[in-house]
């Protein structure tokens, strides 16, 4: 159930001893164990370390690819976008260096060039646009529009440049604001 293409230090499409997985690029999938699964992986370095991860799909050069080894149920695409990740289930990561520090945070949803670039352990966040912020640890934050930024757990930043803190709303139309607590 496997397909293998190149020489060992050059192109992988599968991998020896892979279940159902396939990846394609130099040093793709490199630390794959074989009783994990259902892996697909495209570009140099993407889920390099994925030691025993299963039900990831990573497109992009070192996208999972620098920290990996039990993350499960992820999708990440773009240039490392979700690199560090070492043990986050369920996120969704798209866009160049999308939540690339994220090491244990699940059930992101971080979409766009630079989204939530420092984010590390939060979970259940959803950061939506070039440049958008996230606290570092907190959880159950929103912040989508070029820029918007949240500095706290249960913050809502909606707009271009909206910054929203801890259990506040930020939201901003056409450069206008209004502040709720």
């Amino acid at each position: 159930l496997n397909t293998y293409l190149g020489y060992v230090n050059s192109v992988y499409v599968g991998i020896r001893n892979t279940n159902r997985s396939v990846y394609v690029g130099d040093r793709a999938g490199e630390s794959n164990a074989a009783t994990y699964q259902d892996n697909t992986a495209v570009g140099f370095e993407a889920a390099r370390y994925n030691s025993s991860g299963y039900e990831n799909t990573v497109v992009g050069k070192s996208a999972m690819g620098a920290a990996n080894s039990t993350a499960f149920r992820n999708t990440a695409v773009g240039f490392y976008a979700g690199a560090y990740m070492t043990s986050g289930s369920a996120n969704t990561l798209v866009g160049r260096l999308a939540a690339n520090a994220i090491t244990t945070g699940s059930s992101n949803v971080v979409i766009g060039k630079d989204a939530a670039t420092a984010i590390t352990t939060g979970s259940l966040n959803v950061a939506i646009g070039a440049g958008t912020t996230l606290s570092i640890t907190d959880s159950s934050q929103i912040a989508i529009g070029y820029g918007a930024t949240t500095s706290g757990g249960s913050a809502l930043a909606l707009g271009a440049s909206a910054s929203a803190a801890a259990n506040c709303m930020d939201i901003r139309f056409g450069g206008s604001y209004r502040d709720w607590e």
